[in-house]
């Protein structure tokens, strides 16, 4: 598949990519209320929103690499970050540079431990601009990847999510 994005293109072996998780099909197993109440969303995501991920390899959203529960917005929604990896390439994605602080620790005359300001430093990133799935689901494809389940075949993008969705459980929302 070839997704035409930001003056580039993303390309993706959406066949090798569901290969991968239909062997692999370790799913996200975390058991916070946050992570569980995302899992519970899955079947009652749009229809838009599983075919999209379908058509990039990915059937059961349940093996996302990483969710994080961020948290509840005034109207008691959920909002969520988190990633999957792919199989795929970014090609002519330009490598946008961006600095972070960087901070050390020291240790003052008591023993006590504190944070002090070191400098920045540059890092950089590709990544292709969000795109919409639907109102409440966001999506957008990184070069720069984390936690790469073992044995994934290369090349590795990761397909990064920001998400709106009810919360669903039988249980106080503590977030």
């Amino acid at each position: 598949m070839k997704i035409e994005t930001d003056g580039g293109r993303v390309l993706i072996d959406e066949d090798t990519t569901r290969a991968f998780y239909k062997a692999n099909s370790k799913h996200n197993n975390c058991e916070c209320s946050g992570c569980r109440n995302f899992r519970a969303c899955l079947p009652k995501l749009p229809d838009k929103v599983k075919a999209y991920f379908g058509s990039v390899g990915i059937d059961d959203m349940a093996v996302i690499s990483e969710i994080m529960p961020l948290a509840a917005d005034c109207d008691g929604m959920m909002l969520y970050g988190g990633f999957f990896h792919i199989v795929g390439e970014l090609e002519n994605i330009p490598s946008l540079p961006y600095e972070i602080p960087c901070y050390e620790y020291a240790v003052d005359e008591n023993g006590n431990k504190t944070t002090v300001f070191a400098g920045k430093q540059t890092r950089y990133h590709t990544e292709t601009s969000h795109r919409k799935l639907c109102d409440d689901f966001d999506i957008w494809f990184s070069g720069s990847i984390a936690m790469v389940p073992e044995n994934f075949p290369a090349p590795t993008l990761q397909l990064e999510i920001y998400a709106r969705l009810p919360w669903v459980l039988d249980e106080e929302n503590t977030y």
